[in-house]
């Protein structure tokens, strides 16, 4: 399995609503207040009291807990071992982003530009390049 890099963070994600998710046929996509976006080719739970749901696998398996967090704000964010992380949203619902061991990408994270499991024989990649005005992007002047 590819781990999460050492330096791994995402606290500017706390305080953020969730404001879209994007639906692709081999992606889901979050986007949090167009600041971060968060790009799952791999697994995404979604857990709500004590059921787990596995939204998405590299497929679609049950949309059904995703509208429900679309509008929350995140409240709390938490890597829970070094191939996962999850954000807690603030009805407490929580979802889960999982990396493997699989040769494609997994998981990439705007701005900063975190990919993991890139195929290329590391674990993860970061670059600075990407990065932008998040207010240009999301609210373009007239």
């Amino acid at each position: 399995m590819e781990p999460l890099s050492t330096d791994f963070d995402l606290p500017d994600i706390v305080g953020r609503q969730l404001n879209q998710v994007g639906v692709g046929r081999w992606d889901v996509q979050f986007q949090f207040d167009c600041t971060r976006t968060i790009q799952a080719m791999g697994k995404v739970t979604v857990t709500r009291g004590t059921e787990t749901v596995v939204a998405f696998d590299g497929e679609w398996i049950d949309i059904s807990p995703i509208p429900d967090v679309v509008g929350l704000d995140v409240v709390a964010w938490n890597r829970i071992d070094d191939y996962s992380f999850s954000v807690t949203m603030s009805e407490g619902q929580v979802i889960t982003f999982y990396t493997s061991d699989s040769p494609y990408e997994e998981l990439i994270i705007h701005p900063g530009m975190w990919i993991f499991n890139t195929g290329l024989n590391r674990h993860s990649v970061r670059s600075d390049r990407f990065r932008g005005n998040d207010s240009e992007i999301c609210h373009p002047e007239a």
